[in-house]
């Protein structure tokens, strides 16, 4: 996966098998989106746990004129489709059944999480089997292409003081399902320095592609981390600041930015 260029490479692999009159196909599989999944909190200890991951939509449709159930699994490839790796590993199901029985000739979407950071040739496979009998087996691929969740500003550069009213703003795609948003500020080596400074999370604006937020940045900021510990954040002073946008639930976040903003004294 990358972070700016969907995969070079479009991949698409099928292959059919029938036994009698026994059809059996992967049709219309898509991987309709990807997004950065990081997160970072502090666990009961009140150290910082940090991951990566990349989620996405994966869709297919299994086509079978058979009365028997059709059972269907995923798996990755890092390299073009070349090789496939096991199910689940890498791969953690988020929405639907990674090994499971779905509908036949009727489109299903199962959302997954790839643990890791950005990849470039990544391609997920969808693997139908027919209970027959005789049992039979059909294998469609797709590459992954990218949807960014874009942080538009503030740009990096510019140095603020408490009492600022800074407009950030972000732009996200046309079928973006998540309702509310959340606002996170962070500094140089991806540490969150404050999360939610929104306090509230933010509705998304329906039908539209760009939101913002006006943030006044205060002097402090009370931070809550493991085992109900908190802490006060002095924010003037404060140096290679960015922000973060990301969807209420904490699995879709903006990309980490290449330039930074202060906060003087």
């Amino acid at each position: 996966m990358t972070t700016t260029n969907a995969l070079a490479s479009v991949m698409l692999l099928a292959a059919s098998f029938a036994a009698g009159a026994e059809v059996l196909r992967v049709d219309s599989v898509s991987v309709d989106s990807i997004w950065n999944s990081d997160s970072s909190w502090y666990d009961q200890n009140s150290i910082l746990v940090q991951r990566q991951s990349r989620d996405l939509f994966v869709s297919f449709r299994p086509v079978s004129d058979s009365s028997f159930g059709v059972t269907c699994s995923l798996s990755v490839s890092i390299d073009s489709g070349r090789t496939f790796g096991p199910t689940p590993d890498p791969l953690r199901f988020l929405a639907g059944d990674p090994l499971g029985i779905y509908l036949r000739n009727q489109k299903s979407t199962v959302r997954v999480r790839i643990l890791g950071g950005d990849r470039s040739n990544v391609v997920v496979r969808v693997t139908c089997r027919s209970s027959g009998p005789p049992p039979i087996r059909c294998s469609a691929a797709a590459p992954v292409a990218r949807t960014a969740l874009t942080l538009l500003c503030p740009s990096g550069g510019a140095t603020y003081k408490v009492g600022d009213k800074v407009e950030i703003k972000w732009s996200y795609p046309a079928s973006w399902p998540y309702a509310q948003m959340t606002v996170d500020l962070y500094v140089q080596g991806g540490q969150k320095l404050c999360q939610d400074i929104s306090t509230n999370p933010l509705n998304v604006t329906s039908g539209a592609s760009v939101d913002s937020w006006v943030w006044e940045i205060p002097a402090t900021f009370i931070r809550r981390s493991g085992a109900g510990l908190r802490d006060t954040v002095h924010l003037a002073g404060q140096t290679e600041c960015y922000i973060r946008v990301q969807d209420y639930g904490d699995d879709v976040l903006s990309q980490t930015p290449t330039s930074f903003f202060s906060i003087a004294q």
